[in-house]
């Protein structure tokens, strides 16, 4: 609560636990998934939330997934989830990888109104290999990368993560940290066998993960490189609601701007900016939705 605020459930997922079933429509069959999950915090007797998410996740309507999800699952967090996990080499997380106890380590936490967010756990396993940032995972991520929007949005968030470690001294901190850690590990080899690992073994990983932090981000340029680019904007339409308000310099309207491409899809991730005749206005921040649309606040001035 701290962290989150108030939310309905915390579900921690392990060995194998996923929002997938074979099914969509087979009630028993979203039940058994849901059972999958251990329920840390909130009702025990009631797994509604978990089962809503799973029925939407796996139906099989061939419509805009991400737009059906979208209510139920913030894609927009997961993606950036991912995004680290991938690059850091989490294969024993959520988007590690595809196997009979994958995905791992990973929680659910749902909102009061049902929505769930991703939070990743058990990163001991990180810093090492240099994973794929695509490929089979969980079914979530699976059909994210399934799924136009919600592709172009996994490739947002790893952008994001290439331009937040523009300033991120990572080897640095693998350097200082292991200078730190040293001596007591020195200690250590004289401490009856209680080691877990020799010196050389030691200096060895610390040498491999520098090398891991060093040569990642080319890596991940050159996947960023390989895939496609942004579809351009070729529409851009604005609404008003109300679609007039009184000239008193308090009154206010929400505009919201639709952005799609050539082929009418949308275009989340773009640069939108509002302006107006009348200097007297004012407009408030334009926010991103992530479904290609996008809002701003704009209040009145005292001319009619």
């Amino acid at each position: 609560e701290k962290s989150f605020g108030a939310f309905q459930h915390l579900y921690e997922g392990a060995y194998g636990s996923d929002v997938a079933t074979g099914s969509a429509d087979a009630t028993s069959e979203i039940e058994a998934a849901a059972e999958e999950f251990e329920i840390d915090e909130g009702d025990e007797d009631d797994r509604g939330d978990l089962e809503t998410l799973i029925r939407e996740v796996n139906d099989p309507d061939p419509g805009d997934w991400s737009k059906r999800v979208e209510p139920f699952a913030d894609l927009k967090q997961m993606t950036r989830m991912w995004a680290v996990e991938k690059y850091v080499g989490h294969w024993d997380g959520y988007s590690g990888g595809d196997g009979p106890l994958h995905p791992n380590n990973f929680y659910l936490l749902s909102d009061p109104a049902g929505r769930f967010s991703m939070l990743p756990w058990g990163t001991d396993q990180t810093w090492e290999d240099h994973l794929e940032f695509d490929g089979d995972a969980g079914i979530l991520f699976n059909r994210c990368l399934a799924d136009q929007s919600c592709a172009e949005m996994y490739l947002r968030s790893l952008r994001d993560l290439r331009s937040d470690l523009s300033g991120v001294e990572l080897e640095s901190l693998a350097t200082q940290t292991a200078a730190l850690l040293k001596p007591w590990e020195e200690l250590e080899q004289d401490n009856g066998g209680r080691h877990g690992f020799g010196m050389s073994e030691i200096e060895d990983a610390v040498e491999a993960a520098e090398e891991f932090i060093e040569t990642r981000p080319a890596e991940l340029t050159a996947y960023l490189d390989a895939s496609p680019d942004p579809e351009p904007a070729a529409s851009v339409s604005v609404s008003l609601a109300p679609e007039s308000i009184l000239a008193d310099g308090v009154s206010a309207t929400t505009a919201t701007v639709t952005v799609t491409d050539a082929s009418g899809n949308p275009i989340p991730g773009d640069r939108v900016e509002l302006s107006a005749d009348d200097p007297g206005l004012t407009i408030g921040p334009v926010t991103d939705d992530d479904d290609g649309t996008y809002g701003a606040t704009i209040t009145s001035s005292t001319t009619a």
